[in-house]
């Protein structure tokens, strides 16, 4: 089988399952491809910090109320867990802060009804020291901000 088989047979198989299986499902298959290719898998996502079960659970809240399609933000433990048990190696794994500098356009970017802008508003409110902390949250020329961990996994197969 050529390299151009392998690759787009991995294309097709990793489309399949990103529509409907979870992360370990998709993380199986990727450490099937990286290790047939000989090659490396980087996620870049949003993450929550290590240990901070209170401020997970908040920004959860937040971004259900946002985006209702939302699942959940993955800690780098938990990132680094599911790779290890599907078979990859990390080599690199650590969060950087990114800024979301408006919340008023980050809901005019997703489209966010006012119903769900409203709720979002009474848990910024109302959030927790734990999570004002975790994300410096605060307010910056009359805008709400806050900082996203933003994950960087890089792996390879065992």
């Amino acid at each position: 089988m050529s390299l151009d088989h392998i690759q787009q047979a991995s294309r097709e198989q990793f489309d399949r399952q990103s529509r409907n299986y979870g992360p370990s499902h998709i993380l199986a298959d990727v450490a099937d491809i990286v290790g047939a290719l000989d090659g490396v898998f980087l996620l870049i996502d949003g993450s929550v910090p290590d240990g901070e079960p209170q401020a997970a659970e908040w920004i959860h809240a937040v971004e259900k109320w946002r985006d209702p399609s939302h699942g959940r933000f993955l800690s780098p433990c938990e990132w680094s867990g599911l790779c290890r048990d599907a078979g990859l190696e990390i080599l690199k794994c650590g969060t950087t802060p990114f800024k979301q500098p408006d919340l008023h356009w980050y809901f005019e970017t997703a489209g966010t009804p006012q119903t769900n802008r409203d709720e979002v508003m009474k848990l910024i409110k109302s959030a927790p020291d734990q999570a004002v902390r975790a994300f410096g949250l605060a307010e910056e020329d009359g805008k709400i901000i806050w900082w996203w961990p933003r994950l960087s996994l890089v792996a390879r197969r065992n």
